[in-house]
């Protein structure tokens, strides 16, 4: 009888297990463990998750952002973002041919791939302080200390780079890093002479390409954000400012270790598109743990963090071998709220 007895019972809790093991393959399969990765202390909070499943209503924005995308990549293709690397300050006179800044380059792009934690000291991060007293090459601060002089660059060689449609000027930015800038050439004009067609962007500091908000494709994106999300879910009443960037990172592209803490505050989110699978991501540093962290991208993936000049949260971006474009976005309050209480649920 007592065996009996028993029997029922182990029949129920094995039903009960079956059930919850259905349940976890179903949500695993369903939600990758990766698509909802936070690295987050009570310092700094990243969190990283898929659009489809958090927040959908950002189909139109990633719509337009494939769009922009193949547009822009039907005539400029850049295989190698080592090529365009830019040279660190005073350097601008090697600029004038594509790859000659390779050195300058690779040394903060291994600084992000290598991820080292012990060497990641206070002197680690003072070597980018220059960068953030700059504005990191925009802003009120980079109009006030940063030159901006079009230098004459060696047309040809960029054109066996680029493609004839694209054409390059050299900025000359002394006391500040210099920069590339890209326009679209018509088909009267040749990228030998002084490039005046369409403009496209600029070199994103070392290592990426800023597509311009003044730019068709940056106005086309502004113009989404705004459609899709409404003012409630947006920072600013300008459309401008709300989009906090539209980049491009090649393979080798990166943007070095910064905290944007001199810059406007608030919620950001980064909307992240991968032309094929391969290995880039977002790095971060956990000043509570004083841990470096890789959080490895997924197409459509999300990043959401909070810029506080108060709690710096140093940051980078790169991409080893994969076409990686992200577009960023100046998000309220509310909105931000809204998002975490969702990822709750996961």
């Amino acid at each position: 009888m007592a065996v009996a007895s028993v029997q029922p019972k182990i029949l129920l809790a094995a039903l009960l297990l079956f059930v919850w093991l259905g349940q976890f393959v179903y949500f695993f399969r369903m939600q990758p463990l990766d698509s909802f990765r936070n690295r987050s202390s009570a310092v700094n909070p990243v969190h990283s998750f898929q659009w489809k499943n958090v927040a959908p209503e950002l189909a139109g924005v990633f719509e337009a952002m494939n769009e922009c995308i193949e547009e822009i990549t039907s005539f400029f293709h850049i295989g190698n973002m080592a090529a365009l690397y830019t040279c660190d300050p005073y350097n601008v006179d090697k600029m004038k041919q594509p790859g000659q800044c390779v050195e300058d380059g690779i040394k903060h792009y291994d600084n992000i791939v290598s991820l080292n934690s012990s060497s990641m000291t206070p002197e680690f991060f003072a070597q980018y302080d220059h960068f953030e007293n700059e504005d990191r090459g925009h802003g009120k601060l980079a109009r006030e200390k940063c030159g901006n002089v079009v230098v004459g660059v060696d047309q040809k060689r960029f054109e066996a780079l680029l493609g004839s449609q694209v054409g390059v000027e050299l900025l000359d930015r002394s006391p500040c890093h210099s920069s590339y800038s890209f326009s679209l050439l018509d088909a009267n004009e040749r990228a030998d002479q002084s490039p005046v067609g369409k403009l496209i962007g600029k070199t994103h500091h070392f290592g990426s390409i800023s597509i311009s908000k003044h730019s068709t494709w940056g106005k086309k994106l502004q113009q989404a954000i705004v459609t899709t999300l409404g003012s409630r879910r947006l920072k600013y009443d300008s459309a401008q400012r709300n989009m906090r960037g539209f980049y491009w990172y090649p393979p080798h592209g990166f943007t070095e270790w910064h905290t944007d803490s001199r810059q406007v505050e608030g919620w950001r989110l980064y909307l992240v598109k991968l032309l094929s699978p391969g290995e880039s991501g977002f790095a971060l540093y956990d000043s509570a743990s004083q841990k470096a962290y890789h959080l490895r991208d997924q197409e459509g993936l999300v990043n959401m963090f909070k810029v506080e000049p108060q709690q710096p949260l140093w940051h980078a971006v790169f991409s080893r071998d994969v076409q990686r474009f992200t577009v960023g976005i100046a998000v309220s309050d509310m909105y931000a709220e809204l998002i975490l209480k969702r990822l709750q649920n996961f």
